[in-house]
């Protein structure tokens, strides 16, 4: 979706699709959605996407870091896409889709799952359908699967196993009405900060099978009482050093300051110089939020970050500032050129909703 251009009044502008659109049920804590809310808003790129006769794109997994605290959860990946050969196909490939307000999915590894449906765009369906979570994440696991396995792929035979490796990984806040049943002390709103991998060839140990499995399998954990955060790794290996530095820059972070926006920073900073040494890796970075004080908040709030569009401004540092006196973001879209044109939001997702394709930006500026 492209919104229409108008002149800002101050240096910032802000990517919103849309501020508030209200709900009428109650909410469900198990599902993580809004319950009573009924209708169907797709809202579609503009853009078109050849199918290839063979599907061979984004089949070497890319790079998504997700980070669980009590307070909130954010998830960074980038989005270049890569064929079988190894060339970019794409370098502003969506991967990651809000579930409601409660948390943020994204996956690596397959681009599409079928002829005629991209991975993102099965993730999104999924997580619409009006279920429980546990539910919801076992539909995944089984509408993926099902997919994924009859792919045709452009390679031989004997890589076709190791080419459908795929993850879906979300971070965010599940509802628990009893939750001694899962050896969880009980919490003053109910809520406990979890993480979930859904995948053919990961579990929560982040190593990567050789070959895919037949089936997904679901897998999920609670940040534990005397943990500070959770923090996961799917698609492309961290060097040692990399996840050290990185561990250490979050714990100093939350030590500090009470907000997501750091956190953002350091992981697509970190995704970023991957890509400086890894092809498969992509510099332009998505990062998704799900804030803890907002789940109980039966409204959807597509807002993005602050996006700088003054010259002396287009900094990275600047995308990352909080905005003053105004909702949280949503997301903040972290491009490789601070001065890009256009900016990009993730896919939404909850109770019978699905919204997709945001993109923010003057009419007639390039994509690429």
């Amino acid at each position: 979706m492209s919104s229409a251009w108008r002149p800002p009044p101050g240096p910032f502008v802000r990517s919103a699709l849309a501020s508030r659109i209200r709900a009428r049920g109650p909410w469900n804590l198990m599902a993580a959605s809004l319950q009573g809310c009924r209708c169907c808003a797709i809202v579609e790129t503009t853009r078109s996407y050849p199918v290839p006769e063979f599907l061979n794109m984004g089949v070497e997994m890319t790079l998504l870091l997700t980070c669980i605290t009590n307070r909130f959860a954010v998830q960074a990946s980038d989005r270049r896409l890569t064929l079988l050969d190894g060339s970019i196909h794409e370098e502003v490939a969506n991967k990651a889709t809000l579930f409601g307000n409660s948390a943020a999915f994204a996956f690596t590894g397959l681009a599409r799952c079928s002829h005629v449906e991209r991975t993102d765009e099965l993730l999104m369906r999924c997580m619409a359908q009006e279920k429980p979570l546990p539910a919801l994440l076992d539909t995944l696991a089984k509408t993926a699967a099902s997919s994924i396995r009859n792919l045709q792929l452009a390679c031989r035979p004997t890589e076709r196993r190791s080419a459908r490796r795929t993850s879906f990984v979300g971070g965010g806040f599940a509802g628990m009405r009893n939750p001694q049943a899962q050896g969880r002390l009980p919490s003053s709103d109910h809520l406990h900060p979890y993480l979930a991998v859904i995948s053919n060839a990961q579990d929560l140990s982040e190593e990567w099978r050789e070959e895919a499995d037949q089936n997904f399998s679901v897998h999920l954990k609670f940040l534990p009482p005397d943990s500070l955060f959770m923090l996961h790794a799917a698609g492309q290996q961290l060097t040692g050093n990399e996840r050290n530095q990185l561990e250490r820059s979050i714990r100093r972070i939350l030590e500090k300051t009470e907000g997501p926006e750091p956190i953002a920073r350091v992981l697509a900073r970190t995704i970023q110089a991957v890509s400086n040494r890894n092809a498969r890796v992509g510099p332009n970075v998505m990062c998704a939020f799900a804030h803890r004080s907002r789940v109980f908040d039966n409204s959807i709030q597509l807002a993005g970050g602050l996006i700088p569009i003054v010259t002396e401004m287009q900094y990275e540092a600047e995308y990352f500032k909080r905005a003053p006196n105004g909702d949280p973001a949503r997301w903040i879209y972290s491009p490789a050129s601070p001065s890009a044109a256009i900016h990009y939001g993730p896919n939404y997702a909850n109770s019978g909703i699905q919204i997709k394709g945001i993109r923010f930006g003057p009419p007639g500026a390039d994509s690429d």
